[in-house]
């Protein structure tokens, strides 16, 4: 799963973060999971 990469980065080499990729990551691929999350909800 890309999110447990991304939150291992976000960890593990926060001195190294790209904030403007992660908000453009937040950007694209939330709604996204936000989408298939409420599809799964009853």
């Amino acid at each position: 799963m890309k999110s447990n990469g991304m939150r291992n980065r976000l960890v593990h080499e926060y001195n190294e973060i790209d904030f403007d990729l992660v908000w453009s990551v937040v950007g694209s691929e939330v709604p996204e999971l936000i989408h298939s999350l409420e599809a799964e909800l009853p």
